[in-house]
């Protein structure tokens, strides 16, 4: 608690790091130091002192391959020790940094996966919109034509009329083009998330055309 009241000195850095090495008599790589120590001493410092107390012959250092490894300074038996730990520390170092990998493909994977269901739901919101405006489009048409029949003689302006239907047709084709590429994303993220497309539609809510009734007649459009 001392420690963090005021800044510590240089000098009262390297003997906290040479304190807590010899104290634990265990080899550690600079970032195990760092760790422990709670970021009493900060990092850069950590990684400086550490070879310097190698250099000084006080810490016992090895490296294998980009990681060091260091250990109180002693002989006898004690040194083969450090031998032993010191590489299963690096086996143990070896395999964090694989499970971090494998761990970063896991969620760049679910990441991709994310983006396109928000694609997906996108064309599916869009596809919704020209379903509305085909029901307009359609309440219209149906309303002129019933016009026509109930004045009979009566004259039905045959320009709004004819506008109404190539609206109503062209509206058709337009939903049947993004229907189609909803339906296509919908197989493709079933396939991606290998999961069936009825499962795919429950659970992420998606209305299909028989369920809202927007079913067209044949021959409606090409």
């Amino acid at each position: 608690a001392e420690a963090k009241e005021r800044k510590l000195t240089k000098e009262e850095m390297e003997a906290k790091v040479l304190e807590y090495m010899e104290a634990q008599n265990r080899p550690y790589n600079a970032q195990n130091v760092f760790d422990n120590l709670h970021g009493v001493v900060p990092k850069a410092q950590v990684f400086a002192f550490l070879d310097t107390l190698a250099a000084a012959g006080k810490l016992l250092v090895k490296e294998y391959g980009k990681t060091k490894v260091y250990l109180k300074a002693q002989g006898g038996p004690d040194t083969a020790d450090f031998e032993g730990e010191a590489k299963a520390l690096e086996e143990g170092v070896k395999a964090d940094e694989a499970n971090f990998k494998e761990t970063k493909t896991r969620l760049d994977q679910a990441k991709q996966s994310a983006q396109g269901l928000r694609k997906d739901r996108a064309v599916v919101l869009d596809s919704l919109a020209v379903r509305k405006e085909v029901a307009e489009l359609e309440g219209r048409l149906s309303a002129l034509h019933a016009a026509a029949e109930k004045e009979s003689g009566a004259k039905v302006d045959e320009a709004e009329l004819g506008s109404v239907e190539r609206q109503c047709v062209e509206v058709h084709r337009e939903w049947k083009r993004r229907r189609k590429m909803c339906m296509e994303m919908v197989f493709a993220f079933s396939e991606r998330a290998d999961t069936k497309v009825p499962t795919i539609i429950d659970k992420y809510g998606i209305e299909t055309d028989e369920e809202t009734g927007h079913l067209f007649p044949d021959g409606i459009i090409d």
